[in-house]
């Protein structure tokens, strides 16, 4: 691996998301390269995966804003980084279940830079190869579940009121060093937060240029974020939050970010500047909670409920709804956070959309 770093990087002192991008995206050994589609395919669990529960709620959420939207005839569902289609083709059966006009105007586009796409899907499907948002003119939702964190990422460290970035010296066994910065990327945010001693924090400018086109891209509706992460609020209570990012490699979490083993490294979501930065480019804050309050909101209990009145085998039944318990317990998920913000509807909020699940 040292050997195809130095081919291509010509300095031996490489920031992280230089590192990241090159540990996770190279076409020839990034971890979500075509080569690997065994590896990312299957190596970690997530939430469409879990259970198709999952999409068929977020596919109830998704018509309660097309009907409070007053139900436009050109109305797009838009996935970015849904690469193996669970997700996408789970939210298209729950949309026919609930309404088949809906499902037969809605169109459908996935984003991503790899495929593993084996699935069947529905002909309103189409996919996109791509590393980047470049659509115009949507009207709709657009989603991504756990696209932010696999993202490449700054590491940043606060030290005597300077901020220091983390680099990697790949000639010498990739040792850690700080070279201070003349920036302050939380200079919105109180300093007893992020000068927490020895607190390194994540910085991905990718975050924030992927919200930019999506801005471009959007004339009006909903942007649906899930993703791994956490809030300064939460760092205020507990000051030994993680902060940094998470190494998963074969479904166990382990602590060496330079094995050359291929492993899926991603961040964790600061929050609060996705939604400074979503702000910033135009749109309104709509909720943000953890997974488990957002599929309560949306009644994933009355969900369960209906299915076991009228499962045929009560033996099934219950090992799926024990399966779909997974969704919403916060020692499996609790840790992941849905943001939902609009962008040009005028007194547009969650409660409104929640409203119309109700009708």
């Amino acid at each position: 691996m040292q050997k195809k770093l130095h081919h291509k990087f010509h300095t031996k002192l490489i920031s992280y998301d230089q590192f990241m991008e090159y540990k996770l995206y190279d076409e020839n050994d990034g971890y979500y390269s075509e080569n690997n589609q065994e590896l990312w395919g299957t190596d970690y669990m997530t939430s469409p995966i879990i259970h198709p529960a999952f999409g068929f709620l977020i596919a109830k959420y998704i018509y309660a804003v097309w009907i409070s939207m007053n139900s436009p005839s050109d109305f797009s569902l838009i996935e970015i980084g849904g690469g193996n289609l669970n997700l996408t083709n789970n939210i298209f059966e729950g949309i026919q279940d609930l309404s088949s006009k809906f499902a037969d105007l809605l169109n459908i586009v996935v984003i991503d830079r790899n495929f593993k796409n084996n699935l069947v899907r529905h002909k309103n499907i189409k996919l996109i190869n791509s590393d980047n948002f470049n659509l115009k003119n949507i009207t709709g939702v657009i989603i991504s579940n756990e696209l932010f964190d696999a993202l490449p990422f700054k590491r940043l460290r606060n030290k005597n009121d300077k901020f220091y970035e983390i680099f990697v010296n790949y000639y010498n066994d990739f040792e850690e060093q700080e070279l201070e910065i003349n920036y302050n990327p939380f200079d919105k945010y109180p300093k007893d937060i992020y000068s927490i001693p020895g607190k390194v924090f994540t910085y991905s400018p990718l975050q924030k240029q992927i919200i930019k086109d999506i801005s471009y891209g959007m004339k009006s509706g909903v942007v649906l974020s899930i993703d791994y992460g956490y809030f300064f609020n939460d760092l205020k209570k507990n000051k030994n939050l993680m902060t940094d990012a998470r190494i998963i490699k074969r479904q166990n979490i382990v602590n060496n970010f330079y094995s050359e083993d291929l492993v899926d490294i991603s961040s964790f979501v600061n929050f609060n500047l996705l939604i400074d930065w979503f702000r910033e480019f135009g749109f309104d804050f709509m909720f943000s909670d953890k997974q488990t309050k957002f599929l309560q909101d949306l009644n994933i209990a009355n969900f369960t409920k209906l299915y076991l009145k009228n499962a045929v085998n009560m033996a099934e039944a219950l090992k799926y709804i024990r399966t779909l318990e997974d969704l919403i317990d916060d020692d499996i998920f609790g840790d992941y956070i849905v943001l939902g913000v609009s962008k040009g509807l005028s007194n547009f909020n969650h409660n409104l959309v929640l409203d119309k699940l109700m009708d």
